[in-house]
């Protein structure tokens, strides 16, 4: 996943895509209009694109409950959540194992 400096070199290496701020150490990545966008000291913008192919979590976006459906959240304050689906459709954090 490329990497950028600053977000005009970003706006400029990722054309026909979106900016986002990759927080490398948590893997969700932040649109501009996200409060931590721009300001994690372990991330760096990067192409919209490019972060959902390498896997980083969409926060604040549309997509955002489908891609953790199954996955662990590396920042939630409890250890052992799990983001879970129900028959519903509802999704929200479940036990490990579940």
């Amino acid at each position: 996943m490329p990497t950028f400096e600053n977000e005009a070199a970003a706006q400029g290496g990722c054309t026909g895509d979106g900016v986002v701020w990759a927080d490398h150490r948590t893997g969700f990545y932040y649109p501009k209009f996200a409060p931590e966008h721009g300001v994690s000291p372990s991330g760096s913008f990067t192409c919209f694109k490019k972060a959902n192919k390498a896997d980083y979590w969409g926060f604040g976006t549309a997509d955002s409950m489908e891609s953790r459906r199954g996955r662990v959240f590396p920042i939630y304050p409890e250890p052992d959540c799990i983001w879970v689906v129900d028959k519903q459709g509802k999704g929200h954090c479940g036990a490990a194992g579940m």
